[in-house]
């Protein structure tokens, strides 16, 4: 199942990426794209291309083009949304069904080290609550920034998607799932983080909970985890100090003042607690992870 990429949605990427510099500007240059588009969808529909070689390549190419700004929506096995889901036009949580292979492979991931650790039953803690995370606008910007990863050459074609895990500190997470930026690197402390300004998610999560990183709802007693997708194509394994890199004079960068992966890498995955085993993987630009799964848990 897909949907076009909307309008709005097209304006704010123009914008926000720079491409263009105000929002009016944005505007009307989807405007005359799509304008464009809907003339040469007419005018494909009008060559007869099926005796016409150069009309038939013309036809493909269009259609290629038109495939490239639909969105797929989640549709993997356990990991699907309902039909319905494309057409919302606001975030909604849906209760998982406990019991069910989506509850069970959820809970799994949850008490197993994800990302790239292998450890199983690694956090103990009584799951009360799972909640679909479906919000229509959030999926189509990590969408979109999962296909530009399968594009690039060093990926071969895979964004290399991975389970990871998000505490949200004293921030209701419900708040983080229902933006349009979703967990947002600008929320990271300004300075002293051992991999730098990004977004941490952990492979285990006792590292959250131990770190007193998850939510405290008022309301229920309990605590909120995020299970998210990560695309986080080709990964940089590091550890806290200095390496090289091409992006300072001295030809040294401390892991401390990251603002990027290095070059050639798309994530980091680190030991943000030396010698205890707990890995983060990080990431240094928007919409690269979606938070896919709100978990509440009892805090002992």
């Amino acid at each position: 199942a897909g949907r076009v990429f909307t309008h709005a949605a097209q304006v704010e990427r123009l914008h926000l990426t720079g491409l263009m510099p105000s929002t009016q500007d944005a505007q009307q240059a989807v405007a005359d794209g799509l304008a464009a588009a809907e003339r040469s969808s007419q005018l494909a529909l009008d060559l007869d291309w099926e005796e016409d070689p150069e009309a038939a390549v013309a036809v493909k190419r269009l259609e290629r083009k038109v495939a490239e700004r639909e969105v797929q929506y989640p549709n993997e096995g356990w990991f699907k949304w309902e039909p319905t889901a494309e057409d919302m036009s606001s975030p909604q949580f849906y209760d998982v069904p406990e019991g069910s292979e989506e509850y069970n492979q959820v809970e799994q991931l949850m008490r197993d080290e994800t990302g790239l650790g292998a450890t199983k039953n690694v956090w103990h803690r009584v799951i009360t609550k799972i909640e679909r995370v479906v919000n229509p606008a959030l999926w189509d910007n990590y969408y979109f920034t999962r296909q530009a990863l399968k594009k690039k050459p060093r990926n071969k074609g895979s964004a290399n998607e991975l389970w990871v895990k998000h505490g949200t500190g004293k921030t209701d997470g419900r708040l983080i799932c229902r933006g349009e930026v979703g967990i947002d690197k600008n929320y990271s402390r300004e300075t002293n983080n051992m991999f730098g300004k990004a977004t941490y998610t952990a492979e285990n999560a006792k590292y959250c909970d131990q770190k007193n990183y998850c939510y405290d709802c008022p309301t229920t007693g309990t605590r909120q985890m995020l299970l998210c997708r990560f695309a986080a194509g080709t990964i940089a394994q590091m550890t806290d100090g200095t390496y090289d890199s091409t992006d300072s004079a001295e030809g040294k960068v401390h892991t401390r003042n990251l603002i990027k992966p290095p070059d050639h890498h798309d994530s980091v995955r680190g030991d943000v607690v030396p010698g205890s085993g707990f890995f983060a993987l990080m990431s240094y630009r928007d919409y690269q992870i979606y938070p896919a799964y709100l978990v509440s848990f009892l805090a002992k």
